[in-house]
């Protein structure tokens, strides 16, 4: 065999085994156990020197079929300034022309504390960030498997306002505060190519692209989708679970719409629960979780019919785009059901369902459900 051929044949083989391994579906199991691993190393990268108070736990992390890994990050920051406080032990404050304004007790006017030049603090929380991000893209971001070369994975913070508030009084109280988004984001292939030698490590931060949050822009028809969500889940109106908050969303170029939304079964009262939705009070917890299990399943194809019925009147996607419900359940130990779950659909089917090209349960069976149990 001439060494021409030797090599055709290799590579044949190794695009045939390429090919395979990015048409293999996604081991859910395995690519939440990653997302929660690199979770962990996000988060102890930005508490470095920080006791602990620069990013609390709630780093959420998705995977999004032909997008990628979105991580969603608190947006906060810890600075430390001089000057005595009178108020409680967690006083909101808002910003002002003068700098930092405490709310003081209702029976006392607000105060001052200490002239804060917020502009500068962002601009050196962004350069921080970016460089905890470039060692996280760099060093562990391939510990996530199974992306394929194509996808992304993107950190964004979800803070979309200025919110702030004082931890402790005296001469050395801690302010928290946001200090203006931003997002990062990274190619796969670009992680392989420097993780194998083929890319230096300035051309690698290159490759990163990074954006300052600019403030939200409403969408209206997705703002409309927003609100419908909100009252078909609301306790009168759902036969499931509820929410208590319009769902958020994030419009993503080239891939879609994504809703955030967070579900409950119950309010607890006295070690018992009440749960609106069935009109039902002094439920006992083994109740509880009975009920929750019987009704998850109804949820899913609940979630997935409101998305096909009402996802229709969203028009400012593109055919080739998708709608997708990041959907946190109600909290429920022991009873088997996902933590959440990612709902999605091309927006190509609810045009042929508005159109009439297809029937609902159609449309409906074409709803890809995937359950993230971490």
């Amino acid at each position: 065999m001439t060494r021409f051929k030797s090599k055709w044949i290799v590579g044949v083989v190794a695009t045939m085994i390429s090919v395979a391994a990015i048409g293999q579906p996604i081991d859910q199991e395995k690519m939440d156990r990653d997302l929660e691993i690199s979770k962990n190393i996000l988060q102890t990268l930005f508490n470095e020197n920080s006791e602990g108070l620069f990013w609390g736990p709630s780093i959420e992390a998705s995977y999004l079929k032909g997008f990628g890994v979105i991580f969603t990050m608190p947006n906060s920051s810890r600075y430390t300034f001089s000057g005595f406080l009178r108020s409680t032990s967690r006083s909101r404050v808002v910003t002002g022309s003068s700098g930092v304004v405490v709310a003081a007790p209702r029976d006392t006017e607000p105060f001052i504390v200490r002239e804060i030049n917020s502009d500068s603090l962002s601009e050196a929380n962004f350069e921080n960030s970016k460089k905890h991000i470039v060692t996280f893209f760099a060093d562990y971001a391939d510990l996530i498997g199974q992306l394929k070369p194509e996808e992304r994975i993107k950190i964004t913070s979800k803070s979309n306002s200025f919110d702030a508030y004082v931890i402790g009084y005296g001469s050395n109280s801690t302010f928290m505060g946001s200090n203006g988004g931003f997002s990062a984001e990274i190619k796969k292939q670009d992680i392989t190519a420097y993780r194998s030698g083929k890319l230096s490590r300035s051309g690698f931060e290159g490759k990163v692209v990074f954006e300052k949050s600019k403030p939200h822009q409403k969408i209206q028809d997705l703002e409309l989708f927003a609100s419908i969500m909100r009252r078909l889940y609301s306790p009168d109106l759902s036969s499931t679970f509820f929410t208590s908050s319009t769902p958020r969303y994030e419009r993503i170029d080239n891939y879609g719409a994504i809703f955030y939304m967070k579900t409950f079964s119950s309010y607890s009262e006295d070690n018992l629960y009440r749960m609106p939705v069935l009109d039902r009070s002094d439920v006992t917890n083994d109740e509880r979780k009975k009920t929750i299990i019987e009704l998850y399943p109804k949820f899913e194809k609940e979630l997935s019919r409101n998305m096909i019925e009402y996802g229709r009147t969203i028009s400012s996607l593109n055919q080739d785009e998708v709608l997708s419900m990041n959907v946190t359940l109600t909290r429920c130990n022991d009873c088997g059901i996902p933590k959440s779950i990612v709902a999605t659909i091309s927006v190509s089917i609810l045009s042929d369902f508005n159109k009439g090209k297809i029937s609902l349960e159609n449309a409906i069976a074409k709803v890809e459900i995937r359950e993230n149990v971490k």
